[in-house]
């Protein structure tokens, strides 16, 4: 629904704004793209959206049965591995799918500035580059951003 496509906007305004980043000649140019960049970006909103949803169908979906208690109320209800009823499944997921969210996005948070910090001028880490020394020298962001770019483009792909 309206959230895929909420999700496929957001990454396609993140590509465009990274190569963006990575092709700026000025602070100002940079600074803009990120601004443009921090306005556009749904991503964190879109995908607990989805990791939420995911967990309540798939809890409602195939492990829920109904078992009528003594007042003979109908009660969602799944069955652990011996066989009793587990009325916390759902309750447990839900609560572990926001924190595996942000657990995956801390690792993204700490990884990303380590890529972006390999990949960012690396003549001045090797001169064997094979590399144009305009990358080099002029645009020394845009291979860091060229990847993140190709990684929004390949997660478009995949969402779509």
């Amino acid at each position: 629904g309206s959230t895929k496509q909420v999700l496929i906007l957001s990454l396609f305004f993140s590509a465009v704004t990274s190569l963006w980043f990575g092709l700026s000649k000025s602070y100002a140019g940079a600074l803009l793209a990120r601004f443009v960049l921090g306005c556009s970006n749904t991503l964190s909103g879109c995908i607990k959206r989805i990791v939420m949803d995911r967990v309540s169908s798939s809890a409602n979906d195939s492990s829920a049965t109904h078992v009528q208690n003594d007042n003979e109320e109908e009660e969602d209800c799944s069955r652990n591995n011996n066989g009793e009823i587990n009325n916390n499944d759902k309750e447990q997921k839900e609560e572990m799918a926001p924190s595996l969210v942000l657990s995956i996005m801390m690792w993204g948070s700490a990884l990303g500035p380590c890529m972006g910090g390999m990949l960012s001028n690396p003549g001045a880490y090797s001169k064997d580059t094979i590399l144009p020394d305009l990358i080099d020298d002029e645009y020394p962001f845009f291979l860091p951003n060229l990847v993140a770019f190709i990684l929004c483009v390949v997660s478009m792909i995949a969402v779509a």
